[in-house]
């Protein structure tokens, strides 16, 4: 599997490289002219994306897709900016406190701001615990 990603030029030469490609991650917006050198040059047989592409994708271009036999995948992906610390982190900071040890030094053991663990405190409270995603 391989990642259609980047500028319309850089598509078509990805597209060129990859001809013998079953499956294609799509990350950015293709155009029709896309799809139809996806399905003239490489024969691929799914496509992948995001939903949030998968929306801009007309209908008539489904349909091609289906007719030619290729299995369309829409997921969802993950919006917005990466989180810094990880659910371990959060977690094991505020278990710290809760049996004992002083705001300031598990804050600074697990190198994380005051205003972070208020907030995770908060936030962990009102659901009774972190959210997995």
């Amino acid at each position: 599997m391989w990642a259609l990603c980047g500028k319309r030029e850089e598509m078509l030469e990805a597209i060129g490289r990859h001809r013998g490609e079953r499956e294609v991650w799509i990350k950015a917006k293709p155009s029709k002219k896309i799809f139809f050198l996806l399905l003239e040059k490489t024969g691929v047989k799914r496509l992948i994306m995001a939903r949030g592409i998968a929306a801009t994708v007309p209908q008539k271009i489904y349909a091609g897709l289906e007719n030619a036999g290729v299995k369309v995948e829409v997921v969802e992906g993950r919006r917005g900016r990466p989180e810094k610390y990880k659910r371990e982190t959060k977690k094991k900071l505020l278990a710290a406190v809760k049996a004992g040890e002083s705001i300031d030094a598990a804050i600074k053991k697990f190198k994380v701001s005051r205003r972070s663990y208020f907030y995770w405190k908060k936030k962990a409270g009102s659901s009774g615990g972190f959210p997995k995603a």
